[in-house]
């Protein structure tokens, strides 16, 4: 449907790099970092409205700057099979401290009779990925691919990225992305401790509480 015999005219590449090396992913940060070229030149937003504008949408309007704010927990493997993050989320949902925000629950992965929940398989429609991410004010995910869609949230929107779920090893993982896109704000979730669980509803309430307080 978007094919490059679409194109009215040719780009021609002096260099192209495929797969790893020093310009692959988390090598290709500056001493800031972030993203190559993201801060310097605006490239991560740039790329977010070229993406848009290939899919035929909108770009993204601003994030709201009064609730209720759209806020959304992403499905993620590490917090446990089946319907865990599902869960965390309707408990979220349940807190009237909560009501100037519309949590709802994504998993880009298909939730279909026949498809095991924890299925890896994708739903492969981009196009309705964009547009929830397009009109998402909190977004809340785990590192990994999950989390690599906070480039494409509207401007002013909060990514709160929530860590590898060990105490030992909480690494953040693709928070260069968020420092590559000023266009964003970043906040991320407090150690673990040793008998902590992987996710604890009170700590992700102060998180998404605090986002609603920078906007």
């Amino acid at each position: 449907e978007n094919s490059t015999k679409d194109f009215k005219s040719v780009h021609r590449l002096e260099q192209a790099i495929m797969g790893i090396g020093t310009n692959a992913q988390k090598l290709d940060v500056n001493a800031n970092f972030s993203l190559g070229a993201c801060r310097d030149l605006d490239a991560c937003r740039a790329f977010r409205n070229r993406i848009f504008n290939i899919m035929n949408l909108d770009p993204p309007k601003p994030a709201r700057v009064t609730g209720p704010f759209r806020t959304i927990i992403i499905d993620n493997k590490r917090y446990g099979k089946g319907n865990a993050m599902e869960a965390i989320t309707e408990k979220l949902k349940a807190d009237k401290a909560l009501e100037g925000f519309d949590i709802q629950f994504v998993s880009w992965s298909p939730h279909t009779d026949g498809v095991r929940n924890d299925s890896p398989l994708q739903s492969g429609n981009f196009t309705r990925h964009m547009e929830i991410i397009g009109s998402t004010d909190v977004h809340i995910s785990g590192p990994g691919t999950a989390m690599m869609y906070q480039a494409f949230l509207p401007d002013g929107a909060v990514h709160v990225n929530l860590g590898i779920n060990k105490a030992m090893d909480q690494g953040f993982m693709e928070e260069y992305v968020a420092e590559g896109s000023p266009h964003l704000k970043a906040l991320y979730y407090p150690r673990r401790g040793l008998s902590s669980p992987g996710l604890e509803v009170r700590a992700l309430k102060k998180l998404i509480l605090k986002a609603g307080g920078i906007f």
